[in-house]
């Protein structure tokens, strides 16, 4: 059990590292010879190092501490609708190792569940047994839900509906598993700033398969009653709209989603609207992917242009709804969509900056993500760390 100041040691390591000793008794308000002392037992338990010496204008240069890379790694997955991604990560979120696989391999829940344990046991034969395994971090594209977001859905894999994720995982390996939404960990990623902290009022929204957002409130993730907090492509943004597989009418994500603004395309093409989507796909209309779209953006083609701007300008009504709720420093968009144009950006800002409370929308800084295919997993080993090093006990008394 790690004493709640050795904790804030670490945490602020971890976030704000590389950092001096003296910086760290600032933060923490406690002596310098207290921190030295928890500093000491820190390096001996392997857990924080000596990383070089601090730039000044003279005198003697302060030794840096960040946390020891080999102290221990996490084992993340990035379960995705279309893929499966295992990787090792340092406890700095480095990435020692990565496999990927595709989802359609994993079958039904009790053959996917034995395919898992197979990769997992995989990785940890390719671990050095010097480095501990501290836990597993698991990153879901669907639906967590129960009080501890252990129980997942995956709407597009066949049969996986209330899958107990966690409990066959753990008993096998007897390691702790941490498993929440995909959003949430890349807003996780998202709101770690090298050297400077955290963001502590974030919202990640993955314009993708799927609309889902990533929602940290005052430093912690919103999950919710049961962890289904985040669905944000199933907020009506027209009513009597089209049909949504959720059983209603007029969701966001028949709007906005890839496969939405690909449909659209489709229907338009198969209706005798002329596009240069139709030449991307060698003339075959139900070839048209979102290659073909954003080619077709970047010509100026103009139901291109159309079916991109309606989806900004829908996304923009369901954003100008969180800023309105939420009010938070930042909103970053990330995923396949975002990537078709960058117009689909400046349809969105201005429809925030129309409909949203000015006073809002005028704090917020609205974003497209420049993180990579990776977020998702730096974000499972930040949350599994932060299980491990008790932040929630730092957040609960504001000691970060």
């Amino acid at each position: 059990m790690i004493s709640l100041n050795k904790s804030r040691i670490i945490n602020l390591v971890r976030f704000y590292g590389p950092i001096s000793r003296t910086e760290l008794s600032k933060k923490m308000d406690i002596s310098m010879a207290a921190i030295t002392k928890y500093i000491s037992e820190l390096i001996s338990e392997n857990i924080i190092t000596e990383s070089g010496t601090q730039k000044t204008h003279g005198g003697r240069r302060p030794i840096l501490l960040s946390m020891n890379p080999d102290y221990g790694c996490v084992i993340c997955i990035d379960f995705g609708q279309s893929f499966f991604r295992i990787a090792v990560l340092s406890i700095d979120n480095k990435i020692l190792y990565k496999q990927i696989v595709p989802s359609d391999k994993l079958g039904l829940p009790e053959d996917g569940l034995l395919l898992i344990n197979g990769m997992i046991a995989d990785v940890i034969n390719k671990i050095p047994s010097s480095l501990k395994i501290l836990a597993i971090g698991i990153a879901v594209s669907g639906i967590t839900f129960d009080i501890n977001g252990t129980r997942i859905l995956m709407p597009n894999l066949k049969g996986w509906v209330d899958v107990d994720l966690e409990t066959p995982i753990a008993k096998k390996f007897q390691i702790p598993v941490y498993i929440d939404d995909s959003s949430r960990m890349v807003a996780l990623c998202e709101s770690v700033v090298s050297a400077k902290g955290r963001i502590e009022n974030l919202i990640y929204i993955h314009l993708g398969t799927g609309i889902g957002a990533g929602i940290i409130i005052n430093g912690k993730i919103l999950r919710g009653v049961n962890g289904t907090a985040g669905e944000l492509g199933h907020i009506i943004v027209e009513e009597g709209g089209r049909m949504c597989g959720c059983g209603s009418r007029g969701c966001l994500e028949q709007y906005v989603s890839v496969p939405s603004m690909v449909n659209q395309a489709k229907k338009a093409i198969l209706s005798g609207v002329r596009s240069n989507m139709l030449d991307y796909a060698e003339g075959d209309a139900d070839r048209i992917d979102s290659y073909c779209l954003a080619k077709a953006v970047a010509d100026k083609d103009k139901l291109a242009y159309n079916i991109v701007a309606e989806a900004g300008e829908y996304l923009g009504v369901g954003i100008s709804k969180v800023i309105n709720l939420f009010n938070p420093e930042h909103i970053i968009i990330g995923g396949g969509g975002v990537k078709i144009s960058d117009m689909i950006m400046d349809d969105i800002k201005k429809v925030c900056h129309s409909r949203s409370i000015q006073e809002a929308v005028r704090h917020v800084d609205i974003k497209k993500s420049d993180k990579d295919e990776n977020s998702a997993l730096i974000g499972a080993s930040v949350a599994a760390q932060d299980r491990i090093f008790d932040m929630d006990k730092i957040q609960e008394y504001a000691l970060l």
